[in-house]
């Protein structure tokens, strides 16, 4: 949440309006930073990273990285005329669009409790954003809903590729394998 604050007031209060931009610096300090933490400490850096990728997990990877640069572009871009407490709100649709998603492609299993779950919660969105007064067609809404599936097809895009090589990563890991190749 600190780190959608923050965005919220480089775009509106400094005026700043280039979301593709934010998310650009976003991306090479991510890079930046991990490379300098495993150059600090080396035993983070899982060496089964590499396994993750190879000549076919290449493309892959680099699929999850524009995923992943769409969804904070979008997000970015939802910032600029959206209140930080309506994207909160929007971005309890995850796990939701994560279990659509996953079971759509085959990651997940269709379950009728899980499913029973999704609705309530998406009910709850509903309730939740309709009284918002930022509901006027700005575009505000829809860039966060992008965002918010590139980044839930991201996630099992990455789940797919991480267990078919049976390869387990921590965020830091994943983190200095997608940050670089998202900046490009």
């Amino acid at each position: 949440a600190s780190t959608v604050f923050l965005n919220k007031f480089i775009l509106t209060a400094s005026a700043f309006r280039y979301p593709f931009t934010l998310a650009l610096a976003h991306m090479i300090s991510c890079s930046l930073f991990c490379s300098s933490v495993f150059r600090i400490a080396p035993r983070l850096r899982n060496p089964d990273a590499h396994k993750a990728i190879d000549a076919s997990g290449t493309q892959r990877c680099f699929v999850i990285s524009a995923l992943f640069a769409i969804s904070l572009i979008c997000s970015n871009g939802a910032l600029k005329s959206l209140d930080v407490a309506t994207v909160q709100i929007l971005k309890a649709l995850n796990p939701t669009i994560i279990y659509t998603v996953g079971v759509t492609t085959g990651v997940e299993v269709f379950s009728g409790r899980i499913a029973t779950t999704v609705l309530a919660i998406c009910a709850g969105v509903v309730l939740s954003v309709r009284g918002s007064p930022e509901l006027h067609p700005n575009g505000g809404i829809a860039l966060q809903l992008l965002s918010i599936i590139a980044d839930s097809t991201r996630y099992i895009r990455l789940q797919a590729m991480l267990q078919s090589r049976q390869v387990k990563l921590d965020a830091l890991n994943v983190l200095s394998m997608v940050a670089p190749t998202a900046a490009v």
